[in-house]
């Protein structure tokens, strides 16, 4: 059926054919920019930047589809961020593991024990009040002192409405002393040493004081700081790839700057390329409009496309091609394919690194805006003109 309604010539679709069977769809199937090169479909998975499935962005879908039911049936606000407060945190594998394990309260504690039928004996072995999460990271004595002795400017005090995920939250904006050496957010390392400071307790019988906790916590997260400003670092610019350095050194190279510009109320756009040589001479300029773009991120690609394919009909062979989208030289570079520009994606990475690409060495670099002027002048005459304003 997606063959029927297929330009055989141009690969591009066939609106009348559309328009004559699908006319209520009409505008979302113009939307969807098939390869002209003949790029084969394949599946994607959406919810990654590489396309590619993986455990970590599925267990996302899962939860943020979870959440997101439960707000509806709820008035409490938006849906709590696991990502920002757990996940994206700079921390051991271990310690965002223990704080997923926190934030939803899975971890063995006696309430949660009693819960399960496991244990009859669920009081804190400490103070004898019930033995919840919060009790143990927060309201337990222990845990009070713990916290008061803290590297922070102001003092930490834990009451009794303090919770896991709101203290998380709000550690976020807690200032460390200087003297103790750390520049990081504390409250994992803390929490993390109360926690097994109560096992050493519960299974060891072996007693450890509020402020040992603290210095265990303080000095842990200062070995870990010390250990990443130590790693080697790399000097690899990520988009000064191989062929880009060759292309930047070859006499033969041909530079074209290209841009886009974008209406996205007529879902219109102007494409614009400029081909020069080493010397900044121009050799070619051309431009396109085009419609049924739903997107600035497409349009870019577009143009990106589009002169690569005019390079091609150039005969040129060495081609340095520049964009002032660095997302997008970045994915092109990388070889990655988002699932909205999937096809036109798959056409420029035949175009670039194909063995059956038409050029001896191609790169796609990124380039400031500031440096991008005459191809970004040109896109806006174009998408003028090709919709009958007036300059």
């Amino acid at each position: 059926m997606v063959a029927d309604i297929l330009s055989r010539e141009s690969k591009e679709w066939n609106k009348a054919h559309i328009d004559n069977l699908f006319p209520e769809l009409a505008s979302h199937i113009l939307s969807l920019r098939p390869s002209i090169l003949g790029a084969k479909d394949t599946f994607t998975w959406p919810l990654h930047k590489t396309s590619n499935y993986t455990v970590k962005s599925g267990y996302y879908s899962t939860q943020t589809a979870k959440h997101q039911s439960a707000n509806l049936l709820s008035t409490s606000g938006t849906p709590w961020n696991w990502k920002k407060f757990i996940w994206s945190q700079d921390l051991l594998p271990k310690l965002k593991y223990f704080l997923w394990k926190a934030a939803t309260n899975s971890l063995r504690t006696g309430e949660n024990l009693r819960k399960r039928v496991l244990v009859a004996d669920t009081a804190c072995s400490r103070c004898g009040e019930p033995e919840t999460l919060d009790h143990i990271l927060f309201h337990c004595d222990f845990a009070k002192d713990v916290w008061k002795a803290g590297p922070w400017i102001d003092v930490v005090s834990t009451g009794n409405s303090s919770t896991f995920k709101t203290l998380i939250q709000e550690a976020r904006k807690w200032t460390n002393l200087p003297p103790h050496g750390i520049t990081g957010n504390a409250f994992p390392w803390f929490v993390w040493s109360i926690w097994t400071a109560r096992n050493l307790w519960v299974f060891e019988k072996r007693k450890t004081t509020p402020l040992e906790t603290s210095v265990k916590a303080i000095t842990s997260q200062k070995e870990w700081e010390q250990a990443q400003s130590n790693r080697p670092k790399t000097t690899t610019n990520r988009d000064l790839t191989p062929s880009l350095q060759l292309s930047l050194t070859n006499e033969s190279t041909i530079f074209c700057n290209t841009d886009a510009t974008w209406r996205s109320d007529q879902q219109a756009a102007g494409l614009g390329w400029i081909f020069t040589d080493r010397h900044t001479q121009v050799l070619h300029q051309g431009s396109i409009g085009q419609r049924n773009v739903p997107s600035a991120y497409m349009v870019e690609a577009l143009a990106i496309r589009e002169a690569l394919i005019q390079a091609s009909s150039y005969n040129y062979t060495d081609i340095c091609l520049r964009t002032d989208s660095q997302e997008l030289a970045r994915a092109i570079t990388m070889r990655r394919r988002s699932t909205e520009l999937f096809r036109i994606l798959s056409d420029i990475d035949s175009l670039v690194f194909s063995p059956s690409s038409p050029f001896r060495s191609c790169a796609v670099a990124f380039t400031p805006r500031a440096r991008n002027g005459p191809a970004d002048s040109l896109a806006k005459a174009c998408l003028v003109s090709f919709l009958g304003l007036r300059p």
